[in-house]
């Protein structure tokens, strides 16, 4: 589909009057419900922090808003292309996938953005709408029905965990900050994929240099790196929860660790899946 131009266009595409869409963003509060998920972690057990079970808040939309957003990302976002680097949230593209693409590259950079569907808000969403060739005022409606002011601390309209948009639109943003740092480090052949938050770069050359460089280029768009989850590695790394060596592909330890008897039949299938599936993307090679 090519860019959305006018507001006549957006209403012939979602079945929605302007008028009516306007009102719903005027009354945002009513579209909206929250509740708390539990954080697991690798063992699918709780994530405990200070003896705190911790917690995630989801914001779905509901009503007309929730089904303007599932047309929104059906007829419209699902037809805009990604640059290539580009990973999770992609159709037909596993998180074996982005890690193979990894291996035999001795050079790692890894790095996590903080707090990612929050730190994105209603400007970054606009601006990105409107490298993609969207109007200016198409892209203004788009980005107010796709953001909300979640949680006071956070930007004051920011994506929602529970939209069907939020990680399109995450992967949106990322789409403009990855052209940026391929300016900036193409002379030394380093491979980029994003998973959603997750940042994965590297190389066959050594390019510790440029990590200031490249956490520079991302902050500067007004998101933050989680600097616990930023790290440097030579020939293995765990990449999207895969161990990618120079010539191999594994389970993690904390996989291979977890105790099968407390595991469901379906679950124990999964396993040995995704085991096998590892196994096989190792061997068919790059």
């Amino acid at each position: 589909m090519n860019p959305i131009l006018s507001k006549g266009h957006l209403e012939r595409v979602i079945g929605y009057k302007i008028d009516e869409i306007e009102n719903i963003i005027s009354n945002l509060e009513n579209y909206y419900y929250s509740f708390y998920r539990i954080k697991k972690d690798d063992f699918n057990q709780p994530k405990i922090k200070h003896g705190l079970i911790q917690k995630r808040k989801i914001t779905p939309a509901k009503k007309e808003l929730r089904n303007i957003q599932d047309i929104i990302q059906e007829k419209i976002f699902s037809n805009i292309p990604l640059i290539h680097n580009i990973k999770g949230g992609v159709k037909g593209i596993s998180n074996i996938d982005n890690a193979k693409l990894h291996k035999g590259r001795k050079y790692r950079f890894q790095t996590d953005i903080s707090n990612c569907f929050p730190s994105i808000d209603s400007k970054m969403v606009f601006n990105s709408l409107r490298s993609k060739g969207f109007s200016k005022a198409v892209s203004k409606i788009i980005s107010k029905v796709c953001t909300y002011s979640t949680d006071k601390w956070y930007k004051f309209d920011c994506l929602p965990q529970g939209n069907p948009t939020s990680p399109f639109l995450a992967n949106l943003v990322m789409d403009k900050i990855i052209l940026r740092i391929n300016n900036v480090s193409q002379d030394l052949d380093i491979l980029l994929t994003t998973w959603l938050d997750d940042f994965t770069f590297s190389s066959d050359k050594d390019f510790k240099h440029l990590i200031p460089i490249i956490v520079s280029t991302i902050t500067k768009s007004g998101i933050k790196v989680s600097r616990k989850k930023t790290t440097y590695r030579i020939n293995k790394s765990v990449i999207t929860g895969v161990v990618v060596g120079m010539s191999t592909l594994k389970v993690t330890d904390k996989f291979r660790r977890k105790v099968k008897s407390n595991l469901t039949h379906n679950q124990k299938i999964g396993r040995d899946n995704y085991k096998d599936n590892i196994y096989k993307s190792m061997k068919a090679g790059v």
